[in-house]
């Protein structure tokens, strides 16, 4: 009798194994295993009536920090000026490392950062993108107490054109 038992439990365990199998459609792909990302940087517009002072915009670099701990610094030697009331294009795309991904989600953080004497922060955008191997999105940063976002910027495979818009 106990043999009986210890072969039907494993056979049970087959069964299921194989059940499973063929309900996920086979193995998942790891998140290593994904299309490489990228985020990109597109465009700024800084309100005219923005707090923000215009000298504080006119030298700035970007930092990007993933997951709280790795860090990527963007347009220190030739600094990106931003005028109020302008777009300005800032056009600068970062390959994501798998590495970044935890779980399907990238958190990550934007920040520019006054070029000076003294690094300042002047604005600073934070993000949590879940599902990010399933979706290609664009996303905006806007500034407290303002209505119009600051930065457009998307996370998408890379390579992948921006949808075009139907007109009507």
């Amino acid at each position: 009798m106990r043999s009986y038992m210890v072969k039907a439990g494993f056979a049970s365990m087959l069964v299921a194994a194989g059940l499973q199998l063929l309900a996920g459609g086979g193995p998942s792909r790891s998140i290593a295993s994904v299309d490489q990302l990228e985020l990109h940087l597109q465009n700024a517009k800084l309100s005219t009536a923005s707090r923000i002072k215009a000298d504080d915009v006119k030298s700035l670099f970007v930092r990007l920090t993933f997951s709280n701990q790795h860090v990527v610094e963007l347009a220190k030697d030739t600094p990106i000026g931003i005028l109020k009331g302008e777009e300005s294009l800032i056009d600068l795309k970062i390959p994501v490392k798998p590495a970044w991904i935890r779980g399907d989600e990238l958190d990550f953080k934007i920040e520019f950062v006054s070029k000076g004497v003294l690094e300042n922060v002047i604005i600073r955008c934070s993000h949590v993108s879940k599902e990010v191997t399933k979706f290609n999105r664009t996303l905006q940063c806007v500034l407290p107490g303002e209505s119009q976002p600051f930065l457009n910027f998307r996370l998408a495979k890379q390579g992948e054109p921006v949808p075009a818009v139907a007109r009507k």
